[in-house]
């Protein structure tokens, strides 16, 4: 049998590794994955949905306490598309591509945990919370911890952001719940690895999820 020329052998090596799974989600952004991740953003809302999926764990409720809903590992191109689905959701008509790329290239981005929390009442349905339902206190809102870490070790937010969540009814307006955006450094968080989200309750719920970030964008 004929051996492959050493050139011949080198083209085939190059060749496979072009055609192979891009490993880790790509930081700093080019310009060709901003404009992605803002097309990404003007998608509609299942579409988007769908996209974030593997970006987001969901979670039954509890038998009792806090529920935790929802965990979600958002890197900086689902951050960007999340914040261009922000704008859109505002009618702010006039932003494009191209000021997506000029807001973003070459500016330094983030990764951000997002963990939403409804306090306990009757879960069967959110948009029925009935008069008199359970609340956790508001001033119970910074007993919540969340840890992000890899291989063991915690890697510490640089900023973090608390929003109550509401339902409007005829009754008036019912705080329901939170959500918990804890904004990390990208250049600080191993791309290639898995990593590991904690999020303790006052109530003593600890729900923990792991997101393989190699499989992300």
């Amino acid at each position: 049998m004929r051996s492959l020329p050493r050139f011949g052998l080198s083209i085939l090596v190059l060749w496979l590794f072009a055609v192979q799974p891009v490993l880790a989600y790509s930081y700093p952004l080019s310009s060709e994955a901003i404009r992605d991740a803002y097309f990404l953003g003007t998608e509609d809302a299942e579409r988007r949905a769908d996209a974030f999926s593997s970006y987001t764990r969901q979670f039954p409720p509890s038998e009792s306490g806090v529920h935790v809903a929802l965990i979600q590992f958002q890197t900086p191109f689902i951050v960007i598309a999340d914040r261009v689905a922000t704008r859109i959701s505002q009618n702010l008509s006039s932003y494009f591509a191209p000021d997506a790329e000029k807001e973003y290239l070459g500016k330094p981005g983030i990764c951000r945990v997002r963990v939403q929390v409804f306090f306990p009442y009757d879960y069967g349905s959110y948009a029925s919370a009935p008069p008199g339902a359970e609340y956790i206190p508001l001033d119970d809102m910074d007993k919540y911890a969340v840890r992000l870490t890899q291989r063991g070790q915690e890697i510490m937010s640089q900023a973090h952001h608390k929003l109550l969540l509401t339902l409007t009814s005829d009754t008036g307006v019912s705080v329901v719940g939170m959500q918990m955006d804890l904004e990390y450094d990208p250049a600080k968080i191993d791309s290639a690895d898995s990593a590991t989200v904690e999020v303790k309750t006052p109530d003593g719920h600890d729900v923990q999820t792991t997101f393989d970030l190699s499989k992300l964008r």
